[in-house]
């Protein structure tokens, strides 16, 4: 039997969708539809509604999936604290944190032919600010009903601090342009969409406050340690040559919207489909900070911004992203997350490891959830400064 997806009322469609010869010719007799329906129903199968439920119906949802294991397992929340070429989904404005290059590229099988996989770059400029690109690619094998989807997005960020603006804090604003592509081959038969509708743009827009109440973060030294794991800001900057990172003190505030742009049309009006689009909205703050250890806690909260073509906007519901990570020595990092609705009925539980300093850093991650398509499914990543 095949798989059936009823639209919702309020896209003023009736008919339902069927992965099926007959009803795809119906839909708007040309296979190219087949692209974004099968990446939504893997999608939706190997996240089991828990992650981004109202957002189901949009176009390429890859964009809702986070990149990196080190965001992975903190259940996604890294909106406030996120200090590396990651900052090009998470946080453009993260950018800031850089005071070097930073470079990380991951790969998370998500089912048996549903790989994500992507490379980032960052750096700080020298004039104030710092850029990011990346690529992120989705990739549906060719054993889900005989077709091979492709999905990438191509980004170029920017971060600038604007000292000064605020009374406490130091704040920043961030951008980020996405160029996205998606094809489908089927059968082994490239089959082109009419209107180019394989290619479009979008942006996210987000600030960021850091730095605020830095005496609640614990700085002094537990422990003596090696002259070489030493990190304090007044060594000279010839001496940090293996750790170059310390997270910002006190309470860190981020905000922001993403993928802004325009409804993707798959086959005239009728057949538009949203990007997902969202606000955004997270919290930071680290406890204690010193060589020998450090603790971070991040929250944010997701809302969709609009119901896609099979939810209607009475869906919209939140998604909680909380997360927690420990460091011994700058060298060895657990991480501990959980990401949920708002309604508690879909959530999953998340852990991982990186190890390593800041120049390079070897990342591992797990999903816990059982009785779930991602039970047991793990990622990997690898991080470098430069």
């Amino acid at each position: 039997m095949n798989p059936t997806i009823e639209r919702a009322p309020d896209v003023g469609a009736s008919r339902v969708i069927a992965i099926g010869g007959t009803a795809v010719n119906e839909l708007g007799r040309s296979s190219y539809v087949l692209a974004p329906i099968l990446t939504l129903l893997a999608f939706a199968a190997c996240f089991n509604q828990a992650h981004a439920t109202a957002e189901i119906g949009s176009s390429v949802l890859f964009l809702l999936m986070d990149p990196g294991s080190e965001s992975a397992a903190m259940g996604g929340a890294q909106m406030a604290i996120v200090d590396d070429a990651t900052g090009t989904y998470f946080n453009p404005a993260g950018l800031i944190r850089l005071r070097r290059g930073s470079l990380q590229y991951h790969s998370r099988k998500l089912h048996d032919d549903l790989t994500f996989s992507g490379l980032a770059v960052a750096f700080a400029l020298p004039w104030g600010g710092a850029i990011g690109i990346s690529r992120t690619r989705l990739e549906l094998g060719v054993s889900f009903a005989q077709c091979c989807v492709e999905d990438e997005a191509y980004s170029f960020s920017y971060g600038q601090e604007l000292p000064g603006f605020l009374p406490a804090g130091v704040p920043a604003v961030g951008v980020t342009a996405k160029w996205i592509t998606s094809s489908l081959t089927y059968q082994g038969v490239s089959i082109e969409r009419r209107g180019r509708v394989d290619q479009y743009l979008a942006a996210d827009f987000t600030v960021l406050i850091r730095s605020l109440f830095p005496d609640k973060t614990y700085t002094g030294q537990l422990v003596s340690v090696p002259a070489w794991l030493r990190t304090v800001e007044d060594r000279p900057p010839a001496h940090i040559k293996y750790l170059v990172h310390r997270p910002d003190p006190g309470l860190s505030l981020a905000a922001g919207v993403f993928n802004v742009g325009g409804p993707i049309t798959l086959d005239g009006p009728p057949q538009s489909s949203p990007l997902p689009q969202y606000f955004a909205f997270g919290l930071g703050y680290s406890p204690v900070d010193t060589d020998f250890l450090g603790a971070t806690l991040a929250f944010d909260i997701y809302q969709p911004i609009a119901g896609g073509v099979f939810t209607s906007a009475e869906g919209r519901v939140k998604d909680y992203h909380i997360g927690a990570e420990v460091t011994l020595l700058r060298l060895l990092t657990c991480r501990f997350g959980r990401r949920s609705d708002e309604e508690g009925t879909a959530g999953i539980n998340t852990w991982g490891i990186s190890v390593g300093p800041e120049t390079l850093r070897f990342s591992y991650h797990k999903f816990q959830e059982n009785d779930s398509p991602l039970e047991g499914r793990s990622g990997w990543s690898v991080a470098a400064t430069f």
